[in-house]
């Protein structure tokens, strides 16, 4: 009896000590899994914050060279508003965004037309979320109106943005992004693009961006100091507030678009400022009067040429964070 009684106690031991060890060991797996979930959540806000400034300005211009116009841009972006999540797994953001062109025309024109400053007034709604710990969703909706405003502002002024993307990520250092952007005035022939992006980093120097619009390799030279070398398309698309006639038809919309490859050096100046100097050379220029559908009426020969531009950004809420 005395043995039997061994034998069972033994066996009970056994098979506390069993379930005991099990339980440790699946805390631990689970405390794992919520760690990896914790530190892609944070990556995941982390990578998406850092790649907005509070306020940001950039001056963009290229050469006008043989060109038959020689055009400058310049862009603003403002934060409005901001807000975290709930539990933190994401955030809501308010920008309100303008852009100005100003148009040299260096070749006779066949419009008496006030068509050399063009203007863009919109606002960014962004809804970023981790869904889980390999998933993030992206939605942004841009209304704006954009025209050279010679006249009462029409529907035709209006020109809707909207994007929605999907991020997959598997570890901290690459990421997977794709969707589309709805534009029906981008210029291209089609309102719906397709958006894919494949980001990796290497070390804590280097990393790499391929996709559209903009493919780019990163070298960090130091905290406060990076360098890139890129390739991006660019471009504008404004309503014509008064439209005319050109070759017997009706120009309603005036479209810019170029591919540019080249360098960019970023040099944080302190906590809140930053400066982006770009430099590079065109390889695709078009510049066209089209009609509501984006159908060429009337073109410009664009050389290709030198392209430069200077940025600006503040994140306002550095200090705040410190």
């Amino acid at each position: 009896m005395r043995y039997k009684q061994k034998v069972i106690y033994y066996k009970e031991v056994r098979f506390l000590f069993s379930n005991t060890l099990k339980f440790k060991i699946n805390m631990k797996i689970q405390q794992k899994q919520n760690s990896l979930i914790l530190l892609l959540l944070m990556y995941c806000i982390y990578s998406y914050g850092q790649q907005q400034d509070d306020i940001s300005t950039r001056l963009s211009h290229t050469l006008e060279g043989d060109s038959d116009a020689n055009i400058f841009n310049f862009d603003f972006t403002a934060k409005l508003y901001s807000k975290p999540l709930k539990n933190g797994r994401g955030q809501f953001r308010v920008d309100v965004t303008s852009n100005y062109s100003n148009i040299d025309y260096n070749t006779p024109v066949l419009f008496e037309e006030d068509l050399d400053k063009f203007y863009n007034f919109g606002i960014s709604l962004t809804y970023f979320k981790v869904l889980n710990r390999k998933w993030s969703f992206v939605g942004i909706l841009r209304p704006q109106l954009s025209s050279n405003f010679t006249s009462d502002i029409t529907y035709d002024d209006f020109n809707p943005n909207a994007i929605i993307l999907f991020n997959y990520i598997t570890k901290p250092v690459n990421r997977l992004t794709f969707g589309v952007a709805y534009n029906p005035y981008a210029g291209i022939g089609v309102p719906i693009i397709p958006i894919a992006n494949y980001w990796k980093k290497f070390n804590e120097k280097t990393e790499m961006n391929i996709g559209f619009p903009e493919t780019s390799f990163t070298y960090n030279i130091s905290p406060k100091t990076s360098l890139k070398a890129l390739a991006k398309f660019e471009g504008f698309n404004y309503n014509i507030s008064e439209n005319f006639n050109l070759n017997n038809e009706e120009v309603e919309r005036i479209n810019y678009n170029e591919i540019i490859t080249g360098l960019e050096l970023k040099q944080k100046l302190s906590n809140t400022i930053n400066i982006t100097l770009n430099t590079g050379y065109t390889v695709n220029r078009t510049f066209e009067f089209t009609d509501t559908s984006g159908d060429k009426i009337s073109g410009f020969d664009m050389e290709n040429n030198f392209n430069i531009s200077l940025g600006l950004g503040f994140k306002l809420d550095a200090k705040k964070k410190k």
